[in-house]
């Protein structure tokens, strides 16, 4: 249960030591409802267009809210299915009346749903604005644990492989790329370590290439896909295997996704950081994914992702 990404103070409630069956049923249908109340209001703010009126936003019930959502954001179909589950079941709680006809089945259910809608607003949120927003969206999501981020992370590649873009034309741009490495003709401070951080592309400095290259649809989205390749391979050997991050490394250079290049160095990075990951802070619990985006707020407040930390902030704690 620690695994599943929603509010700590909910599960908090769903295993609060309450006596009276009836009782816990009403708190926990109230935990989901103020939950879900909390999670609209990222939702207009973040993904509706400016041009809706927050005051009437404000005075909308919670089941015209997510029906202002559907109208104006093109999620997949059981993400608003999911969010009218959680409003119903957080209705019975709010109800009096309704407390009699909360069932333990719908309070399990809501338990994947949240979690559900959780990784889906983190998916949303890659696709609508990439992984690369900031210096520290990447490091604001690394305060999940990583079983977390895998689910989030698997589902992004998925969408990033079904769009369509010149792949072969991204791949001569990364040998070239490689080259201007090794030949020193960029800007050294993007990067750290030894080889070329897989990593900030679009950032790099090479008087080989034009700007509108840079720009392309293409570069972009072999950026994104370079990176979410590197994040969940990480994210694998984070979690404990080192098998399972090797092999998508390995999975992916087989699908002609990356370079040889690409893999090897990916592979030489996993090798390097096998034995001492042991010493790096991986959330195991959702108290220690809070206390790590705390630390995280605090170091980076002057540039912070203000946007996605409070959505970050908002799954972990149910608070702004």
């Amino acid at each position: 249960m620690e695994s599943i990404l929603f509010p700590d103070s909910i599960k908090e409630e769903y295993l609060a030591d309450v006596t009276d069956t009836a009782m816990k049923r009403k708190y926990r249908a109230l935990a989901v409802r103020g939950c879900i109340e909390l999670l609209l209001e990222h939702l207009f703010f973040q993904f509706i267009p400016s041009s809706v009126n927050s005051e009437k936003w404000l005075k909308l019930s919670v089941y015209k809210k997510i029906e202002l959502i559907k109208e104006n954001c093109a999620f997949e179909s059981t993400f608003y299915e999911e969010l009218h589950s959680l409003r119903l079941i957080g209705n019975k709680g709010a109800h009096v009346a309704e407390h009699g006809n909360i069932t333990d089945e719908e309070l399990d259910k809501s338990f994947r749903y949240l979690s559900s809608v959780c990784t889906s607003l983190l998916f949303e949120y890659f696709k609508a604005h990439g992984m690369q927003g900031t210096e520290n969206t990447l490091t604001i999501f690394s305060c999940l644990q990583p079983t977390q981020r895998i689910t989030v992370l698997k589902r992004y590649l998925t969408w990033l492989e079904n769009v369509e873009y010149d792949v072969s034309v991204s791949k001569r741009f990364y040998t070239r790329y490689v080259n201007a490495y090794w030949s020193k003709d960029f800007d050294e401070t993007v990067y750290r370590d030894c080889f070329p951080k897989p990593l900030r592309l679009r950032q790099s400095i090479n008087r080989y290439l034009s700007s509108e290259f840079w720009l392309s649809t293409s570069l972009q989205h072999y950026d994104e896909l370079l990176v979410a390749i590197d994040k969940l391979s990480l994210a694998y050997l984070k979690s404990g295997s080192f098998l399972l991050a090797t092999s998508t490394a390995k999975r992916f250079l087989a699908n002609g996704d990356i370079t040889e290049y690409y893999y090897d160095q990916l592979c030489e990075k996993l090798n390097i950081m096998k034995p001492e990951v042991g010493e790096y802070p991986i959330a195991k619990t959702q108290r220690e994914s809070i206390e790590n985006l705390f630390q995280i707020e605090s170091i980076c407040s002057e540039e912070l992702d203000s946007s996605f930390a409070k959505l970050i902030r908002c799954m972990l704690t149910n608070e702004n």
